[in-house]
């Protein structure tokens, strides 16, 4: 460990008031729980595992501190917890309070290492600094005797404050020239604060930013000497099944125990296998897996039909893309992708991470707006494949050809943002693929508005554009209510004259705001969706076209148009201190709007910021204050909601900053849902663990008010927003009141379907469908169609509810009783 000795770390650094003091003791605490080797310090070390530690104090030009021979360690490396705490008392008492000069130190440390030299020993070293280093530039031979003796360097800036100043950045560009490659992953930039929750408690963590470097360099086994690392901490397949105790499980996709590890007695042991046929083996004393990619060198590895990973510090690991299911291709890191036309995991044809590598192979194409390599739609050479593929494909003049014009398609944003409007994002099949619009299959009004096409289908003819649309998409344009009542998934509002769409009547007044996870694992492939933070966006413009939005402009909403409807804003989070909202002269300027374009232009800003400001960090205290804001112009009576969508741990779900915001939105009655959404169809243990943590700042009943859902379940958070049925709805939803179905067919019960007025329960399908009378827009046809049916409202035709005139009848029909009413006639009501 070398660390920063200069005059500025005297300075309060956060709740510390000395700050070289604060980070001795952190590094003594930690040494407590490391597993020490115990030797005392001496030239190499006779055991293989544990850890020994040396320190070197910079500071001065030309000038390493270290205990002198026969003080603690003597400046060597030490697996003694006594001599370590000689060295620390010894440079408290020697803190050098000058400069930030580095050189000597490293020249140091280079020379520790060549004198402790121990085969297959991990050898790491570990910069601590809260300034900028002034010798950055001459550090080129110390590095090469570093980089020679296979040491992997780490940099941590530690900094004073939670929020960056120019004085941490400068500290932060200037180590990261001075750790190894690749370099962003080598190197942190964090409060005093975190220094032992961050970095030195999750040092040996596998899914730490800096453990899986570190356990990966450690060779065949990922045991750190303290006990067994569980395996359910692995998450990536290549890392489990390097660990000859785990084993992979596809379908969960967690890492979990092998069964070779129950086998207690070595003959035993050795007649048995794993689960996957694998071989067990008696290993120091325990039952484990035959790892086969034990190789060191690549070409021992290839050798071993074993392949070898680059990614992060160089290993031999078994072949990617050889998972068995959905799930297990989507978790594999090496770019791979599922073909559900074949059902097997394949390696993605274009997985260059740069542009002009991309672009100069034929089949693939760089995605400006998503920042990743893709392939071009229907490259198939054969008639085969092509035809395989008729969703998207077809074999036309001996050449396979896109199907329509959506397929070119590659991302979300520019699909649905197509100029024509026939354009949607087909999860149906794996990849995912844009697509035509399933309802733009029926190109005449009749077969898009007859019952046994579109109209079962929820289609509906826009008269406007002249092209069948999805029925809700049209409610907002219908002024006419029986016109209204006639389109599926629409419902007319007496309160408010308005058509709004029918999973959106039992809403109340509220004000939305939608916090996105703008985080580096975002932009990764969530199942079918290749852009999790796209997905994410386009499913909140999508749910604010449909939403009953109040017309109003951000900033200038007036009492009487705040008495009903939605206004939504949009706050993105993910480096500390850095959440965004949109700027003046952009869209809602950050501002609560009930105008759709103002809502679409925030989206796209929003889309358009990502790539740019993604961290793989998630901090999301400074977003909530955003989101705080946002509401202190709501009215008492409205609804005031809050939804936070991540994907990952949130590092200060818990810290003392999010507990002071939350409890300011508490008192101005705001409702935080917490949504953690994940990339697989079953939740992992990882999933599990950050579902949790997400539950620290959402309204009481916290769990109730958290969910973990797929990106494809993601859709219905919102259009279930007020379904009192729903895990959000049930706090929404104006209960009591009556309730519309966006579709008939959702009533699964007799009882639902006959309170609707809009239904009726069909005994011959025993199924829930439109009622007839809809088809009525004039009063007289509604009254003349099926008598004591049908009844008109002054504004549409709808089924009178529970109107059987005979009691057996009656009774017969769930959701109806016979019943005598306050004038003692005997008559039929729900």
């Amino acid at each position: 460990v070398v660390f920063d000795g200069s005059g500025s770390m005297s300075q309060s650094f956060g709740r510390h008031p000395h700050g070289f003091y604060a980070m001795i003791e952190a590094l003594r605490d930690w040494f407590k729980t490391l597993p020490l080797t115990k030797e005392p310090a001496a030239t190499s070390a006779t055991q293989a595992s544990g850890v020994r530690i040396g320190l070197v104090q910079f500071s001065a030009p030309n000038k390493a501190l270290a205990t002198p021979p026969g003080t603690g360690t003597g400046g060597r490396f030490s697996g003694s917890i006594a001599e370590l705490n000689v060295d620390l008392d010894w440079h408290e008492t020697n803190y050098a309070m000058q400069q930030t000069y580095i050189s000597e130190a490293l020249n140091y440390a280079g020379l520790m290492f060549q004198s402790a030299a121990a085969s297959g020993r991990a050898r790491i070293l570990l910069i601590l600094t809260d300034g900028k280093i002034h010798d950055a530039s001459q550090l080129s031979a110390a590095r090469a005797v570093l980089d020679g003796q296979g040491v992997q360097t780490f940099g941590v800036v530690l900094r004073r404050f939670s929020q960056h100043t120019q004085t941490d950045i400068d500290a932060e560009q200037v180590l990261s020239t001075i750790v190894s490659e690749p370099r962003e992953d080598h190197y942190m930039n964090i409060p005093l604060d975190d220094f032992s929750g961050s970095v030195l408690k999750d040092f040996c963590n596998p899914n730490s930013k800096f453990g899986k470097i570190i356990l990966a360099y450690q060779g065949d086994s990922l045991n750190t000497g303290a006990g067994h690392v569980p395996c359910g901490s692995f998450r990536e397949a290549a890392v489990c099944w390097k660990d000859g105790l785990c084993r992979w499980n596809d379908e969960q996709v967690s890492c979990e125990w092998s069964t070779c590890h129950k086998h207690c007695n070595m003959d035993i042991c050795v007649s048995n296998s794993d689960e996957q046929g694998k071989k067990c083996a008696w290993t120091n004393g325990q039952c484990e897996r035959v790892v086969e990619c034990k190789a060191t060198t690549e070409n021992e590895c290839r050798a071993q039909e074993c392949y070898w990973d680059t990614m992060a510090v160089p290993v031999c690991i078994g072949m990617p893309c050889t998972a068995t299911s959905e799930d297990g291709c989507v978790a594999d890191p090496h770019g791979c992708e599922w073909d559900d036309v074949d059902a097997i995991c394949r390696e993605k044809k274009c997985n260059d991470e740069s542009q002009m590598p991309c672009d100069a192979k034929q089949t693939c194409k760089w995605d400006l707006e998503i920042d990743q390599c893709v392939e071009k739609p229907c490259i198939y050479t054969s008639q085969v494949e092509c035809e395989k593929h008729s969703f998207s494909c077809k074999w036309e003049g001996n050449a396979c050809t896109v199907t329509n014009g959506c397929v070119v398609h590659t991302n979300e944003k520019r699909c649905s943002t197509d100029p024509t409007g026939d354009c949607e994002w087909k999860t149906a099949h794996s990849p995912a693929h844009c697509g035509v619009k399933a309802c733009r299959k029926y190109g005449t009004e009749g077969d898009c508005e007859a019952t046994d096409k579109g109209a079962q289908d929820g289609c509906a003819w826009d008269s406007g554009k002249m092209k069948c649309d999805e029925g809700v998409t049209l409610c907002k344009g219908e002024t006419d209510p029986c016109l209204c009542g006639k389109t599926p998934g629409c419902t007319w509002d007496a309160k408010t004259t308005k058509c709004e769409a029918s999973m959106y009547a039992n809403c109340p007044a509220v004000d939305l705001v939608v916090v996105v996870d703008g985080s580096l694992s975002m932009g990764e492939r969530f199942g079918r969706h290749p852009h999790g933070f796209f997905a994410v966006t386009e499913m909140v413009l999508d749910a604010s076209k449909a939403l009953p939005l109040t017309g109003e402009a951000a900033g200038v909403a007036s009492d009487a148009s705040l008495s009903s409807g939605f206004r939504v804003g949009v706050v993105q989070f993910s480096a500390q201190g850095e959440a965004m909202k949109a700027p003046k002269g952009t869209g809602t300027e950050g501002r609560l709007s009930g105008v759709l374009a103002e809502i679409d232009t925030d989206v796209h800003w929003h889309e358009g910021e990502f790539t740019s400001h993604a961290t793989d960090a998630s901090y999301l205290t400074q977003a909530m204050e955003m989101a705080a804001k946002m509401f202190e112009s709501s009215p008492a009576d409205r609804k005031k909601v809050l939804i936070v969508v991540a994907d990952g741990e949130i590092p200060d779900a818990e810290a003392p900053s999010m507990v002071t915001v939350s409890g300011f939105l508490e008192q101005q009655r705001v409702q935080v849902f917490s949504v953690h959404v994940r990339k697989y169809s079953v939740s992992s243990p990882q999933d599990e663990a950050d579902r949790a943590k997400m539950e620290a700042f959402a309204t009481s009943p916290s769990s109730s008010h958290t969910v973990d859902v797929t990106m494809a379940e993601l859709e219905g958070v919102f259009e279930n927003l007020c379904n009192e049925n729903s895990t959000f709805g049930y706090f929404l939803s104006k209960h009591g009141e009556s309730v519309h179905k966006s579709s008939c067919s959702e009533w699964a019960m007799p009882a639902g379907c006959e309170t609707d007025s809009m239904c009726m329960w069909s005994m011959v399908k025993e199924s829930c469908a439109a009622s007839p009378c809809r088809q009525h827009c004039a009063q007289a046809a509604c009254e003349a169609d099926i008598p004591n049916m049908c009844g008109w409202d002054g504004a549409s035709c709808s089924r009178k509810v529970c109107t059987y005139p005979q009691e057996n009848t009656c009774n017969a029909v769930q959701g109806c009783r016979w019943s005598t009413g306050v004038t003692g006639v005997e008559e039929c009501k729900p």
